[in-house]
């Protein structure tokens, strides 16, 4: 369903609406965002990471000033991308809400 049809305050990129306790429409929109972080802080969010996949806790991280609540029982997996001469790998959680 192409929601902006319905609700034509939404973008057209928007994907999710959520409806709150008191009524009041949340809308959630798609995001893609790469965040870039020194080998320090990456190594310190690995370690926080591989802490609660051992411990099977749910994993919570901070994305351009969104808390993300990664539930124990996401899909994990590793991804691989080639193009040209460039190479990407990237570490994916999957879940629903």
């Amino acid at each position: 369903m192409v929601l902006s049809r319905h609700f034509p305050q939404l973008s057209p990129e928007a994907a999710h609406v959520r409806i709150l306790p008191n009524q009041k429409w949340l809308y959630l929109e798609d995001r893609d965002i790469e965040k870039g972080c020194s080998v320090k802080q990456m190594v310190a969010k690995l370690r926080r990471l591989a802490d609660c996949l051992e411990n099977g806790k749910q994993f919570q991280i901070q994305i351009a000033g969104e808390r993300i609540q990664i539930p124990a029982k996401a899909i994990f997996n590793i991804e691989h991308e080639r193009e040209g001469n460039i190479e990407e790998v990237e570490f994916q959680f999957k879940w629903e809400r």
